[in-house]
C-alpha cells in the first residue's frame, strides 16, 4: 500500500476533496499537525472494523475494503443530500 512506502503523502494522491472534507467530519483528528494519507487510510479503516489499538498490526486490505465499502454508502448520502439542499 502507498502509504507505507512513504509516511509524508498528502491525502491528496488517494481521495477527493469530497472524501477527506467526509472523513474530516466524521473523525475529527487528535492532533493539530497536518494530516497525512495514512491517517486517512486508518479512520478508513476503523469504518472497517480495526480498532487501533497500540499492539495492533496496521491495517489489512480486506479491513480497508470494508472501510472503503462503507465509506462509498456514505458519500452516496452526502451527495444526494446536497443535492437535495442545494448546496
Amino acid at each position: 500500500m502507498i502509504n507505507r512506502e512513504s509516511e509524508s503523502l498528502s491525502a491528496k494522491v488517494a481521495l477527493t476533496p469530497t472524501e477527506i472534507k467526509t472523513l474530516d467530519q466524521l473523525k475529527p483528528s487528535k492532533t493539530k499537525a497536518k494530516p497525512v494519507l495514512s491517517d486517512y487510510v486508518i479512520k478508513i479503516a476503523k469504518f472497517g472494523g480495526y480498532i487501533g489499538r497500540n499492539s495492533d498490526p496496521p491495517p489489512g486490505n480486506k479491513v480497508i475494503w470494508k472501510g472503503m465499502e462503507r465509506l462509498a454508502d456514505i458519500l452516496i448520502r452526502v451527495e444526494v443530500g446536497m443535492k437535495l439542499v442545494g448546496n
